[in-house]
């Protein structure tokens, strides 16, 4: 009986978790591939889940155990019906709403896998409910199958990126995920059978956990959740909005609550605690930095920090459970505080913080949750600390002193020592990384520059920034520069789009030779392209976040815009959808400038993406992909694209870049051309050897609406 009940719950669990990473996949297309969609979509599973545990918890005391049977089982066929019935039409583009994109994420999630997802998570309490009536010997304490719930879980997650993604279209994997469900519903009758008859005893109020107690639970699952969040938004924005990205945060956030609820010696949740702490001191220096590279020895520190967190959080949550009478109860209260701490990130701090706040915030969080000495004095340390790093800084600046180790030792070392001094002061220690933190983030000290304007959007934090010597602004969203435009020679592009870059070039060739322009910019950064601009010229620009046009557009912040003499339009709006809307042969040039770092938005990339760009591409019309990334090699879909559409291609990398040419504001950059045939290509971009051939490069087949895989693509693009 214990086989039957554990196989079920880890069928569930592993259903649970498949499910996210599958679904949000198919949302990303929806709302331009934005990191914003997981952090949404998992607060959506997370309501779904804080659902199925109220169900669970008080449905059984309303209507009795055995009218529950029957009520559940009804409504486990019903969602089966519409796991059935789920197709990708209810997933495209055209599904989006016009409102909130955050909203519009759970609005399409809530009528496609809502109900089925809802039935799936009610079924880890309701399971431990229904064992712990049986006579089996570990009926009195069940909750050793919160691990193989969580294990289940890990399962289906780590089964995505790995197995099904790369094995299944995403028809495919709505069919096997529909089969899984069928087989769960047997399962569930099959143990509502055993365990779903008797009425549960009363639970004992002498044992009932007071409001202290349930606030600690809300809490010390809160904290996890939004460092979640945290974590995965810093992995997505810095690297790609993809599954991978999503499932090894959300393992290992599993792995802590298996390795918490493990049969057995409880973990040693205060010693975790203390050794969080002393984490958070290199951690603390990184946030403070700014610094992403190198990528991988860093995220190792972000994910530690994570895993130290979870498991001291959860470790307390075990040892202070509740007997098997509150069991569905204790359930409730951890999915409340994961809502909370997942809807603070992904829901509240969007639209109420400029700047990224909720991660530190969380670890902050987490230094307060250490039991510990307190006293009155310990807040005012916060603000001694904060002080005396502003000042630091400051200084530094005034004296002319150049950023270097240094001056980051000093400026950053002193206080965060003085910080680390007061570890076994819970409270002060917590406020002494407190005010840190917050001086470095509301001043701006480590953004390698003067911050001009700082705006936040679904699609990311954008700020424009002055270099220190005042020769250039540049427009960044997370480590990645959006636009560069100099102070003394404004009409020239700069960056990745110089005029001896492989785009320059292509854009210079083209001016005047062919008549009037007609140009389709999907991205528009700062509008760089535009100073290509000649009088006659139409330049349709294509931006989906509206942060970004309101930047480009203001020309107290830059002018390629303003300046340009070619007339421009611009169209608010994922472009996959907006091009759908454009007239047939309309453009000379398409150029894709939505894949350089930060998230890739891969429904751009596929095949039937490329069969629209043809269709409002003029016969002698060339496309443009600008593919810099630093962890993806584009290059090899589109090489695959290319033979599958019968289309003419050329590669260019322009790398390394001269230090004369950097000095200068240039960028390397790679680039992909397509056209129609060789022929029409030849007369498009230069022929010189920065152009060369995508025969002798490494191709895969080209993505397509139903099957992708940024796995495939991952490593550094070629030189």
């Amino acid at each position: 009986m214990r086989a039957l009940f554990t196989l079920a719950i880890f069928a569930g669990s592993f259903l649970l978790f498949l499910i996210q990473p599958m679904a949000a996949k198919m949302v990303l297309p929806t709302f331009g591939g934005a990191p914003a969609v997981w952090g949404v979509s998992l607060v959506f599973f997370q309501l779904l889940l804080l659902l199925g545990y109220a169900y669970a918890n008080y449905l059984p005391r309303w209507i009795g155990e055995r009218a529950l049977v029957g009520v559940h089982a009804t409504l486990l066929l019903l969602a089966g019906a519409v796991a059935w019935g789920l197709d990708l039409s209810r997933f495209r583009p055209e599904a989006g709403s016009a409102g909130p994109p955050a909203l519009g994420v759970l609005a399409i999630l809530s009528l496609t896998v809502g109900l089925p997802y809802l039935m799936v998570s009610t079924g880890a309490p309701l399971l431990q409910r229904w064992f712990a009536q049986t006579n089996d010997p570990d009926a009195r304490d069940p909750f050793f199958l919160y691990a193989a719930s969580n294990a289940g879980s890990l399962a289906g997650l780590l089964s995505y990126p790995f197995l099904i993604e790369r094995q299944l279209a995403l028809v495919g994997q709505l069919r096997f995920w529909a089969l899984g469900f069928t087989g769960l519903v047997v399962l569930v009758l099959v143990c509502a059978r055993y365990g779903g008859r008797a009425e549960a005893s009363a639970a004992s109020e002498s044992d009932r956990p007071d409001t202290k107690t349930r606030l600690r639970w809300i809490a010390l699952a809160a904290v996890p959740s939004s460092l979640l969040l945290g974590v995965t938004s810093f992995l997505t924005t810095n690297l790609a909005a993809i599954p991978l990205l999503w499932v090894i945060p959300l393992s290992l956030y599993l792995v802590t609550f298996i390795a918490a609820f493990r049969r057995g010696r409880s973990l040693a949740y205060a010693g975790l605690y203390r050794f969080g702490a002393f984490l958070l001191v290199p951690l603390t220096l990184v946030l403070a930095l700014e610094a992403t590279e190198p990528f991988f020895p860093l995220a190792i520190i972000h994910l530690a920090v994570f895993v130290i967190a979870g498991l001291a959080c959860h470790g307390e949550l075990a040892a202070n459970r509740p007997s098997a009478a509150h069991l569905t109860e204790f359930y409730l209260f951890l999915s409340i505080g994961g809502v909370l701490g997942g809807s603070f990130n992904a829901l509240l701090a969007p639209t109420v913080f400029p700047i990224a706040w909720e991660y530190p915030i969380a670890l902050v969080a987490f230094l307060l949750l250490r039991p510990g000495e307190r006293s009155r004095g310990d807040a005012s340390i916060g603000l001694a600390v904060g002080l005396l790093t502003l000042a630091l800084t400051l200084t530094a600046g005034a004296i002319g002193w150049e950023p270097g180790p240094l001056r980051t030792g000093i400026a950053y070392g002193l206080p965060i020592i003085l910080a680390f001094l007061a570890i076994d002061r819970p409270l002060r220690y917590a406020m002494a990384f407190a005010g840190f933190l917050f001086v470095i983030g509301q001043f701006g000290l480590s953004a390698g520059g003067k911050i001009v304007y700082t705006e936040r959007s679904f699609f990311g934090i954008h700020r424009v920034i002055d270099t220190p010597d005042g020769k250039f602004r540049s427009l960044v969203h997370g480590v990645t520069i959006h636009g560069r435009q100099s102070k003394s020679d404004p009409g020239t592009p700069l960056t990745y789009y110089h005029p001896t870059g492989p785009v320059g070039q292509v854009f210079q060739m083209r001016a005047g030779r062919d008549g009037d322009l007609r140009v389709a910019l999907v991205g528009l950064g700062v509008g760089s392209l535009a100073a290509y601009g000649q009088p006659g010229d139409l330049y349709e620009c294509y931006e989906i976040d509206p942060v970004v046009i309101d930047v480009a557009r203001d020309p107290k912040l830059f002018t390629f815009l303003s300046s340009s003499a070619a007339e421009l339009t611009f169209i608010e709006g994922d472009a996959r959808i907006m091009l759908g809307a454009a007239k047939d042969a309309g453009y000379d040039i398409i150029v894709l400038d939505a894949f350089s770092s930060d998230a890739i938005p891969v429904h751009l990339l596929t095949k039937e993406a490329i069969e629209l760009y043809l269709r409002v591409l003029a016969p002698e019309g060339v496309l443009a992909f600008h593919i810099s990334n630093r962890y993806l090699t584009l290059s090899k879909v589109l090489v695959g694209a290319c033979e599958e559409l019968g289309l003419a291609g050329r590669y260019a990398s322009d790398q390394p870049v001269l230090d004369e040419e950097r000095e200068q504001g240039k960028e390397p950059s790679q680039w992909f051309f397509m056209a129609r045939t060789e022929d029409q290509l030849r007369r498009a971009v230069p022929r010189t050897s920065l152009f060369e051939p995508v025969d002798q490069l490494e191709r895969l087949p080209a993505w397509t609406d139903d099957r992708s895989n940024l796995l495939d693509v991952w490593g550094r693009a070629e030189d």
